[in-house]
């Protein structure tokens, strides 16, 4: 495609909301916003793997995810 014909194509920006959840396994926590998706899974007591994912939730907004609040 040349130069001239690219610069006319449009690129359509959608604005989406970060979301973050447990997977259905209930396991593991995804993170997603756009075309950036992870996914993590901690290991040990249960109390302390929901304090390290609130953790990863809490640090994933401004650094991977958009600010949504």
């Amino acid at each position: 495609m040349a130069l001239a014909e690219q610069s006319a194509i449009s690129v359509k920006i959608v604005n989406t909301r970060a979301q973050i959840s447990l997977l259905p396994d209930g396991r593991r926590l995804h993170l997603h916003d756009g075309p950036i998706d992870v996914i993590v899974e901690a290991f040990g007591a249960p109390d302390q793997v929901r304090i390290a994912y609130e953790a990863a939730a809490e640090s994933a907004h401004g650094l991977l995810l958009s600010n949504t609040s």
